[in-house]
């Protein structure tokens, strides 16, 4: 049953769990338990509060998707992971072109090697060889990728939709 959202402006899909592991190592109900998180939630909401922003015809969607979208692997080697966060890039693009005539944009941000709880678990290790790929030689702090949020969530960007902005120092460069 939809239920009226009210007004809504402003949307930011976070959600993001990982299953470590090889993909033959992913059970059925892992993979569909961590797309059912990752990527279920970020549909059900954008499908929840679009009704509400094309009414007043504006409104901005953010979605957190990941630098392993566009490597096929994040930082822990997860597939799974990856795929899911690859979905999240094509929900993007699929809403800014279905909904920006009604002054919606949708964008996304992929976010490199975060200091989070997350990649508080790695091994130091996998630390060292993360840093060593990034130029900038460090990890983000959680304030640069909100400031990022913050961007693309103002109003004067209008004509900012579809775009995956990376925020990862450098990692990626092609």
């Amino acid at each position: 049953m939809r239920q009226n959202v009210g007004t809504v402006d402003i949307v930011v899909n976070n959600t993001g769990i990982i299953s470590k592991g090889a993909l033959t190592d992913v059970c059925d109900s892992e993979w569909r338990r961590v797309f059912s998180i990752n990527v279920d939630t970020a549909f059900m909401l954008s499908k929840a509060v679009l009704p509400a922003m094309v009414a007043q015809q504006w409104g901005r969607i953010i979605n957190i998707s990941s630098v392993a979208a566009q490597t096929g692997g994040g930082f822990l080697g997860d597939t799974c992971y990856a795929a899911t966060k690859g979905a999240i890039l094509a929900l993007t693009k699929g809403i800014a072109r279905e909904y920006g005539g009604a002054n919606i944009t949708c964008n996304a941000i992929c976010p490199g090697f975060v200091t989070t709880p997350l990649t508080a678990t790695m091994s130091e290790e996998q630390v060292k060889k993360s840093l060593t790929a990034i130029p900038a030689g460090r990890p983000a702090d959680v304030q640069e990728i909100a400031d990022a949020v913050l961007y693309l969530a103002g109003e004067h960007n209008n004509y900012i939709n579809g775009v995956t902005l990376n925020v990862d120092g450098g990692l990626i460069r092609y």
